[in-house]
């Protein structure tokens, strides 16, 4: 993306001609150069609908920013299901030595990574990172937990897990309490 011309387009710093090309379209396509000459100027970035509205006058895109934005999120892979038991249960047995979660479709088999839910560590299962293993064609992974009695856990499986193409799994939440 910045330092080489491996890419589709075969342009060097991508990030800076992809911005380069919304602005000069943005203003050949304005009525009143003046004005948009103004706005981009004063275009507040932190402002996402306005960046967006920007972006979509410009007719870079083949689709509007929100249309491309779904259509990612439909592709996007999924966690389907915990192998040990339902999410959200609250009579996990204490003894499961792992915790397998699989996937809506295969995944690349090595970007991965577990983190904390929104409870923070103190939520999170004591987990040992060189058990961690991927299942057959990528579509599960499991980690190896140790569990206590009457414990309420919580982790994410988070957007580090990808597809062969990149595309970045739906974040998910495994949260459960354990029986006495």
């Amino acid at each position: 993306m910045w330092g080489s011309n491996n890419n589709e387009l075969k342009i060097r710093d991508l990030g800076y001609y992809i911005g380069y090309e919304i602005c000069e379209r943005y203003y050949n396509n304005a009525s009143d150069k003046k004005v948009a000459i103004r706005e981009l100027i004063e275009l507040d970035f932190t402002d996402r609908a306005a960046i967006e509205r920007l972006v979509d006058q410009s007719k870079l895109l083949p689709k509007s920013v929100a249309t491309l934005r779904e259509d990612y999120e439909r592709s996007r892979p999924t966690v389907v299901e915990i192998l040990e038991f339902e999410n959200g249960s609250n009579t996990v047995d204490p003894s499961i030595e792992s915790i397998t979660v699989r996937f809506s479709q295969a995944l690349n088999g090595y970007h991965a990574g577990i983190d904390f839910g929104p409870l923070g560590k103190d939520y999170c299962p004591k987990m040992d990172p060189r058990g961690r293993s991927w299942g057959e064609e990528n579509q599960s992974y499991t980690v190896p937990v140790s569990l206590e009695p009457n414990q309420h856990y919580q982790f994410t499986i988070p957007s580090s897990f990808r597809t062969e193409d990149g595309i970045r799994l739906q974040p998910h939440i495994i949260e459960f309490k354990t029986a006495r």
